[in-house]
């Protein structure tokens, strides 16, 4: 399965792209919301999952999903800040129901995320 990780701290995307790739996954690395519109859109139907950090320079991953959703939308994410979720969604940067991972978190858990929505049925 094919991910593409969209994160502007670099210690960070190389962490989490190691874990995911020991994991087994191919995964697409993006320094912020244009580069990863711009990967997805070269290759939207091998991306099984997108993990965006919510806030990005240039373009965060709000606007970053809703271009490639508007692309593909049955595109499955999973959002990641080091903000907490209900300020973030106070913010009105995300909606309550969406897929959210506060950072930073273990391996364990950010792998036991991915699996989860990966394995969920799409709508």
């Amino acid at each position: 399965e094919t991910i593409l990780l969209a994160e502007d701290d670099q210690a960070l995307r190389e962490l989490d792209q190691h874990v995911l790739e020991r994991r087994g996954y191919k995964v697409l690395l993006a320094r912020d919301g244009i580069e990863a519109v711009e990967a997805f859109t070269t290759a939207p139907a091998r991306i099984d999952l997108l993990v965006f950090d919510v806030v990005m320079p240039r373009m965060g991953g709000r606007e970053a999903f809703a271009r490639i959703r508007a692309q593909r939308p049955d595109v499955r994410i999973l959002f990641r800040s080091g903000y907490a979720k209900d300020l973030i969604a106070e913010q009105g940067l995300l909606s309550a129901e969406v897929q959210f991972l506060e950072k930073p978190t273990s391996a364990e858990i950010l792998l036991r995320r991915v699996r989860e929505i990966l394995d969920t049925p799409k709508r």
